[in-house]
């Protein structure tokens, strides 16, 4: 019977990963980019005519929010509350060409976001102990970034950018679900 609450989400997935291994004993694999804005064929050259390519990509995800909820009518959720989430992604390319040279490409992206949200979400009753909602979530964020990007080619680094900023961002959750009350409480 209670009209508000307080609520707490939290969203996380295990690190998706993904790796790649090419070989050529003729030295046939060319890295599918162009040299340019002052990088040449010798800053480059482990990433052409190779015998051997290794790329990894990983992405992780974490989002943890904090809500005060209210509820109308059993049909009706309004929730104001503040989210945090986490974004990272890791990619790396690692070439070996026919003259033994041997290049590392690898970029890292990662965000933080805070800040409030708002939101809604509608119920509609199929029987006792059974429901289906939609929602729809709308936050606004301060988003600390950070990038990094390492090029290094025949044991030399001709690459090693760092960049950290912040920026306003926003984001716009919709969603359906269906529910199934066990006891008055739970559900």
């Amino acid at each position: 019977d209670s009209i508000s609450g307080a609520e707490f989400i939290y969203t996380g997935l295990q690190p998706l990963e993904q790796t790649l291994r090419q070989t050529s004993g003729v030295g046939a694999i060319d890295a599918n980019f162009v040299p340019g804005g002052g990088l040449g064929a010798v800053q480059t050259s482990a990433f052409f005519n190779a015998v051997e390519t290794n790329q990894s990509i990983k992405t992780q995800f974490h989002s943890v929010e904090l809500n005060r909820v209210r509820w109308g009518f059993d049909v009706v959720q309004t929730n104001i509350g503040m989210r945090y989430m986490w974004f990272e992604d890791d990619y790396k390319l690692v070439s070996r060409n026919n003259l033994g040279h041997t290049g590392t490409f690898s970029l890292s992206a990662v965000n933080q976001l805070i800040g409030p949200e708002v939101g809604l979400n509608l119920f509609y009753d199929v029987g006792r102990r059974v429901s289906f909602s939609g929602f729809g979530k709308l936050g606004g964020y301060l988003n600390f970034y950070r990038t990094d990007l390492d090029l290094i080619n025949n044991a030399v680094q001709y690459l090693s950018n760092a960049h950290s900023d912040t920026n306003l961002s926003a984001s716009l959750d919709l969603g359906a679900n269906a529910h199934m009350h066990l006891t008055r409480g739970v559900r």
